[in-house]
């Protein structure tokens, strides 16, 4: 990106510099057609227009008649700037104007109350140099994700260079980021245009070779057709974030006509599918996701979902006597409810007994049948052991029942789908410090760190559990300590500094 960026400025200075031919105005077929405006769109009459070819240090000057024209006839091929100035307001310019042949074109300058005698980016290189510098930092803030300092930063670019496509390109994905589909598009489009002149100027001093113009001009023909898919990928997104799945499917297939390669669309086609309970479409779209992207391991664990959510639709839709076990279950007959799924068991296929046990395990808890409760959980683990959500349902159970040590050894198995046994004990621990159960926080961070002894964020957090709790500053001091040579939280850091010189002068 950096190669193109100097390119493209390189490219722009050598244009303003106007150091190619000396070739005039040629008898030719071509029409400049430019209208001068004030802010409100009234023509301005008067006003003395100049009009050069890029690379021809001569100009060409007419003056605006009574509806603010200035024609220019007879203008052969190559690309042109138009400027007026006049007296109480700032210099107008246009760039680039594209002629071949007979073509014929309008443009329009409107005019700004400001100092006319300001000099443009082609004039004076120190502006198109303080354009460029505002360019790289905004392309910084871009990459940073800091996307208002990003908007700020190529808006003053802009405004000193208007010409430099690659300003509108990184401020249309800049809006892009931030949803604004009809600036993107603007910006996509003036970006386009420029880059069509300066493409053709760029390959009129070095005939059949490709430059970075040419590039630039594929990207931005290819990119502004599919800003309405990204808008419709956006507003599905948003459908299937609030539920409105029958929404979020239209649109993300609509989307697909600009996407059509696109495997996480398929997925979230999937996603929305599955949950209206569009089971069979929802494999469907899940294998076109697998298909394009096989190695993702999201895809493939959301086909296992889709065939259990099918399959225990099926359980449900088959088994009538579960259904009635539902239905006294959320009456409020949970003792009725229990015996029907008992009465079910044995009727159901063993790779669907694990739903039918966390049923039974659930409605012995709200019974308050402990050891029942208990079995029934463990049996759902047993039949389905590959399902992280039982042993998460089992843990969730012990620790509504203050069997911490046996929530916590299910934690370390990996009690929560799709997070490290460590990572999992630490959130544990966090969550239970945040509500106050300070004893069962400092078991989860123990067993973090007996998981992994480096996981530099639980040595902090016990180590500042023990340092307020005052029961022991030594095993605080040896926690902090650690975090000094893990951790990499600049403000962590420092807070474990503190706190170790308090504890050395309380527990020297």
């Amino acid at each position: 990106m950096k190669k193109l960026r100097r390119n493209l400025f390189a490219a722009v200075i050598a244009a303003a510099a106007l150091l190619l031919s000396t070739a005039a105005f040629a008898a030719a077929g071509g029409q400049i057609e430019v209208h001068c405006v004030d802010t409100a769109g009234k023509p301005m009459s008067g006003i003395k227009v100049q009009v050069q070819k890029l690379g021809d240090p001569k100009w060409k000057d007419k003056k605006s008649d009574a509806r603010g024209v200035a024609r220019f006839d007879k203008v052969e091929d190559g690309v042109y700037r138009a400027l007026a100035r006049k007296e109480g307001f700032a210099p107008a310019f246009y760039e680039f104007i594209l002629i071949k042949g007979a073509a014929k074109e309008t443009v329009k300058l409107q005019f700004e109350p400001g100092p006319t005698e300001r000099q443009l980016y082609f004039e004076n290189q120190q502006v198109g140099r303080q354009a460029f510098e505002a360019l790289n930092e905004g392309v910084e803030a871009l990459r940073s994700g800091n996307f208002d300092d990003a908007e700020n930063k190529l808006r003053v670019s802009i405004s000193l260079n208007p010409s430099n496509p690659e300003t509108h390109f990184n401020l249309a994905i800049t809006y892009l980021q931030g949803q604004k589909w009809d600036e993107a598009e603007a910006s996509l489009r003036r970006a386009e245009r420029l880059t069509a002149g300066l493409k053709e100027f760029m390959r009129s001093r070095d005939p059949g070779t490709e430059n970075s113009y040419d590039q630039l001009h594929a990207r931005l023909l290819d990119l502004i057709p599919r800003v309405p898919g990204l808008k419709l990928r956006a507003e599905a997104s948003a459908d299937l974030a609030e539920k409105r799945f029958e929404e979020a499917i239209a649109k993300y297939n609509e989307s697909l006509k600009s996407f059509p390669d696109d495997p996480d669309t398929y997925y979230n086609i999937a996603l929305a599918q599955a949950n209206a309970k569009r089971y069979d479409e929802a494999a469907g779209s899940i294998d076109k996701a697998i298909e394009l992207k096989p190695t993702e391991r999201a895809y493939t664990d959301l086909k296992q979902q889709i065939a259990d959510y099918k399959e225990n639709e099926l359980l449900m839709q088959a088994r009538t006597i579960l259904e009635a076990g539902e239905k006294l279950h959320k009456e409020g007959n949970i003792q009725g409810a229990l015996q029907k799924y008992e009465e079910a068991m044995p009727m159901v296929p063993d790779r669907s007994k694990a739903v039918v046990y966390s049923f039974i395990a659930r409605a012995n808890a709200s019974l308050k049948n402990d050891a029942a409760a208990e079995a029934a959980f463990k049996k759902a683990i047993e039949f389905a052991p590959e399902n992280a959500d039982h042993r998460k349902a089992l843990a969730q159970y012990y620790m509504s029942q203050k069997k911490y040590n046996e929530a916590l050894e299910l934690y370390a198995q990996g009690g929560t789908a799709g997070a490290a046994a460590d990572q999992t004990l630490f959130n544990l621990g966090r969550e239970q410090s945040q509500q106050g159960n300070t004893d069962v926080a400092q078991l989860a961070f123990e067993r973090a760190l007996a998981v992994n002894p480096n996981h530099a964020d639980a040595h902090f957090e016990l180590g500042m559990l023990l340092y307020y709790a005052k029961t022991n500053d030594k095993r605080a001091k040896e926690l902090l300590n650690q975090y000094l040579k893990l951790g990499k939280d600049e403000a962590k850091l420092e807070n474990a500094k503190t706190v170790l010189v308090v504890i050395q002068r309380r527990s020297p």
